[in-house]
């Protein structure tokens, strides 16, 4: 922990006074001021590395070279040939390998900040895309906003996704053609924000072909997934 700090990795971002109360010699009693500190990432470059150094250890998935080869392709064709069910199946099962019991205290967390939701989900993909050797670029910038995750394929083919959480905000269990209706809208939401964002329009002098798709999380581990001119599929 000290290293991190003193290198920089890790940097405050709250003191606060925490009063102590010490035996002087005499045996009264004196105050003495004392501090907790608050260490945080200071900047999402740092963040990225730190994801990209954990991943043996988050994604037992990767730990076998040949089945990382293969996920890898699988990636890189399910995203050219715009197959939603392919790439529903394999981002499910990168969800699946996240633990029930701090996943549950998330998800409780997410129903008031969805937004912590998102940025949960996009570090875990875009981790597991960098795992597989993917190129990626997160947060790419356009002039009028920026999309989540970027991915340079191969034969100069860029996919760029949107991400979108929504929280199960209901006490009752809804219905799985409700949830589907709800994650679909959110989909296109996602494809709509992306061109009009002009991300579609960013890469087009340099790229052979632009994939534009919008993921969405429902709750914890539904899925759903939609190209631009594909349609849809979910994993629940």
């Amino acid at each position: 922990m000290s290293l991190l700090f003193q290198t920089g990795y890790l940097t405050i971002s709250k003191i606060i006074p925490a009063p102590n109360q010490t035996i002087n010699d005499d045996g009264a009693k004196s105050a003495d001021i004392s501090y907790y500190y608050t260490l945080k990432v200071p900047n999402n470059e740092i963040l990225y590395y730190y994801n990209k150094g954990l991943f043996k250890h988050l994604f037992q998935l990767l730990a076998d070279s040949k089945q990382k080869n293969n996920c890898y392709n699988d990636i890189i064709r399910a995203i050219t040939e715009k197959d939603s069910i392919k790439l529903t199946d394999i981002l499910h099962a990168q969800l699946a390998l996240i633990p029930y019991p701090p996943r549950a205290e998330r998800t409780k967390k997410w129903k008031l900040e969805p937004e912590l939701g998102e940025f949960h989900f996009q570090a875990v993909f875009l981790t597991f895309f960098d795992g597989l050797g993917l190129n990626i670029i997160p947060e790419a910038m356009s002039s009028q906003g920026r999309s989540d995750i970027d991915i340079i394929l191969p034969n100069n083919v860029y996919a760029v996704l949107d991400l979108k959480y929504i929280s199960d905000q209901s006490d009752t269990s809804q219905s799985s053609d409700k949830i589907a209706k709800d994650m679909e809208k959110m989909a296109d939401k996602a494809i709509e924000q992306l061109k009009n964002s002009l991300q579609d329009k960013k890469y087009k002098n340099k790229a052979s072909k632009i994939i534009v798709a919008g993921i969405v999380i429902y709750s914890s581990d539904i899925l759903f997934v939609k190209f631009a001119d594909k349609k849809t599929s979910s994993t629940m």
